[in-house]
Order: C-alpha cells, then sequence, then structure tokens
C-alpha cells in the first residue's frame, strides 16, 4: 500500500523513519 509518501513495504518505512 502506497499510501504513506510513495513507500511500498515496511523496511522502506522504517528506512524512511531512520533516515529523518
Amino acid at each position: 500500500d502506497c499510501a504513506f509518501l510513495g513507500i511500498h513495504t515496511e523496511q522502506q518505512a522504517i528506512d524512511y523513519l531512520e533516515k529523518k
């Protein structure tokens, strides 16, 4: 589901949050 800023997987979400 890419409703969250075009993030497609949990791992991408984790990656995004850790890079903030």
